[in-house]
């Protein structure tokens, strides 16, 4: 893996809990209208799964992090550890192991690594649409979610994963 991504890449999954939208919007490079609101709904989305992943890790620990992230289609630390690093110049992609969990695209741009919104927006080509409006809703779901375990609503883990996998059935269903 290129100098620096590990290390971007575990500040990331670290920093987002804390963070607001327009604070982690410089991790995306976009230029294009579509690129820039595809980057806003992926930073709302990379806000409010950290911060469901921290609620997550605190109340019940690591394993039932890890599972509830592999449910809202993230990687962990672990995932990016054993991802596939595809390296192209200044492009890198990460493929990971983890079924259903999309390839992570980067790009390095003035020395800082940023997901390359260019390649996804090639990538989801006419479903694009429809993929910012599941970021939206699934970021809505993990606020919800989020809120329920820090209010004590779900006495366990396994309550908590039934929920939001109940949530996101219909939303998923739609891609």
């Amino acid at each position: 893996m290129p100098a620096g991504l590990r290390a971007t890449l575990k500040t990331w999954n670290i920093e987002a809990q804390e963070k607001s939208v327009d604070e982690v919007s410089p991790w995306f490079q976009a230029s294009t209208d579509d690129e820039n609101r595809l980057a806003r709904a992926f930073a709302a989305q990379t806000v409010t799964t950290a911060r469901l992943l921290k609620a997550v890790r605190k109340k019940w620990g690591h394993l039932p992090e890890t599972a509830i992230a592999h449910i809202c289609l993230t990687e962990t630390p672990e995932d990016d550890d054993a991802a596939i690093v595809t390296i192209a110049g200044d492009r890198v992609t990460l493929q990971f192991q983890v079924r259903g969990i999309s390839s992570l695209y980067l790009v390095r741009t003035n020395g800082a690594w940023r997901v390359d919104m260019a390649a996804y927006v090639r990538g989801f080509g006419a479903r694009l649409e429809t993929i910012v409006t599941y970021c939206d809703r699934s970021s809505e779901v993990f606020e919800k979610i989020t809120a329920a375990i820090n209010s004590g609503d779900f006495s366990t883990a396994q309550n908590a994963i039934d929920a939001l996998k109940k949530e996101l059935g219909p939303l998923e269903r739609q891609l």
